[in-house]
């Protein structure tokens, strides 16, 4: 599903441990498109734009846009969405993003 597939790569250019891969401007562009796509009210994808505004610096909408998605999240009794966010939002107020950490073998 191209939606998915917009939302992982986003996922991972704004999220990614290895910082030579994250790119905040691009992961912007796929999150926004896959975000239009599904019609701009899944927390999941919401939750990837927030991601992805935060890694390219633009804090304000990364709040705005995590806040709308833990709001869906809750609504749809969705917790793993709404428990991530609610752990990534105070990196957003602080003015981080939020990275994943590196997998050991």
């Amino acid at each position: 599903d191209r939606v998915n597939a917009l939302n992982g790569f986003a996922w991972l250019l704004a999220t990614a441990a290895d910082d030579s891969v994250r790119d905040g401007k691009r992961a912007v562009l796929l999150a926004e498109r896959a975000n239009a796509l599904a019609g701009n009210n899944d927390p999941t994808i919401l939750h990837t734009l927030a991601a992805a505004y935060a890694e390219a610096r633009r804090f304000d909408e990364a709040l705005q846009t995590a806040r709308r998605a833990m709001k869906l999240a809750s609504r749809a009794d969705n917790n793993a969405v709404y428990n991530a966010i609610r752990d990534e939002l105070p990196l957003y107020e602080l003015g981080l993003p939020y990275h994943e950490t590196a997998k050991t073998p």
